[in-house]
């Protein structure tokens, strides 16, 4: 794979996690213009419907992209992302903004999944893990660029105008993906040896680790960071833009972050670096506990928390790219995708209702008990299996 065809990657994940940042802030509105007197209820159906689409499409984009190659799957991610910006910005009613909103969901299953196979055929073990961490910091980049886009727009001309700008320049994501990434053919199933059985995830201990892994990270992105902190704040005082910046500040510095895990995932173990990001990971966030109530702990705890995730989330997926033979990574991707939407959907409900029910506190320290407990668990584990010298 040619530095070309990785910047031309980046690049269009960049312009396609634009579309999914400006429709974060303009979301509310959206359903307020349409559906008056509807809360945060309708809201968070909106929300649902495009994790539940990523959660629904993500294992069958691995294995096509297994089976047929990735390339189509990433052309075809913006341009549904297109159509979905396009159709959100004339919706008139709450289902149909739930569907196009699925539709959503669904191209980011197709463009995200499809370019992780791709990255794991195309790019050599030793170069692996600052592939990921490079795509990751344009995904992120493109998420923490986009709400500040959408809401300049929307204050120029009304919320539909972010959302048809940002449709077209998906579909310039699109032929860029067209041009820059090779219309390769998949990588041919190499002969089983005589006796030897398939790679079937669920028997695989060390891959549904990873998995599980991944779910945590997931769960503690979408329940504890973008569910129970915020609200948390809000009520005790702090005030918007001081959350709004905090948020910001997370994704930013998972951006700055990209290079500094390039350069660790290909120079050291790539499983204990993983396995170290959750244990860190964990610890970092017991800082949103007094950040809850005070801003310099909630930026200062925002700006930890970016920096740790961009070496979790690169270092889970290298590690699972390789957890599976070479002509089983599209399955094993999308077996891995399936577990992180997983989290993605039960963090908001898990530690959102032991937030609401009993504290936000009991929360955040369950959160960061499960991620340390993970993490010290598995480094032990990785210390058992090494084989001792004679």
């Amino acid at each position: 794979m040619t530095t070309r065809s990785l910047v031309g990657l980046y690049v269009a994940t960049f312009i396609l996690q634009l579309g999914q940042g400006v429709a974060i802030p303009l979301l509310p509105v959206l359903v307020g213009n349409s559906s008056p007197g509807a809360g945060a209820q309708s809201v968070g159906i909106a929300v649902a419907a495009f994790g539940l689409a990523r959660l629904i499409a993500s294992l069958p984009a691995g294995i096509v992209a297994g089976r047929i190659g990735p390339f189509w799957l990433i052309v075809a991610g913006p341009v549904l992302m297109a159509a979905s910006l396009v159709g959100l910005a004339s919706a008139d009613s709450l289902p149909m903004i739930v569907g196009w909103r699925f539709i959503a969901g669904l191209s980011s299953a197709l463009f995200v999944t499809a370019s992780l196979v791709y990255l794991g055929d195309a790019v050599s073990p030793e170069r692996r893990g600052s592939a990921y961490a490079y795509f990751y910091m344009a995904f992120s980049a493109g998420i923490s660029a986009g709400p500040a886009l959408g809401g300049f727009l929307a204050d120029v001309r009304g919320p539909s105008l972010p959302l048809v700008v940002v449709g077209f320049t998906s579909l310039a994501s699109a032929g860029l993906a067209l041009a820059a990434v090779p219309r390769r053919s998949p990588p041919q199933p190499e002969p089983l040896p005589v006796g030897e059985v398939r790679w079937r995830p669920w028997r695989d201990r060390g891959f549904i680790a990873i998995g599980l892994l991944s779910l945590l990270v997931y769960a503690t992105r979408n329940g504890t960071q973008q569910t129970v902190i915020p609200t948390a704040a809000i009520a005790n005082g702090l005030s918007l833009v001081t959350v709004g910046i905090g948020f910001t500040l997370a994704a930013v510095v998972t951006s700055a972050a990209g290079p500094a895990a390039a350069f660790l995932l290909d120079r050291f173990g790539r499983q204990r670096l993983m396995y170290l990001a959750c244990a860190v990971l964990g610890l970092t966030i017991l800082g949103w506990i007094p950040g809850a109530h005070m801003a310099a702990p909630f930026l200062a705890t925002m700006a930890a928390y970016g920096l740790v995730s961009a070496l979790a989330d690169s270092a889970t997926v290298t590690v699972a790219s390789e957890a599976a033979p070479a002509n089983s990574r599209g399955r094993s991707i999308g077996y891995f995708r399936v577990m992180s939407d997983v989290g993605y959907v039960l963090g908001p409900l898990t530690f959102g209702s032991i937030a609401g029910i009993v504290a936000p506190e009991l929360a955040i320290a369950l959160n960061s008990i499960l991620l340390v407990g993970a993490g010290v668990a598995g480094i032990a584990l990785l210390r058992r299996s090494r084989p001792r010298s004679c």
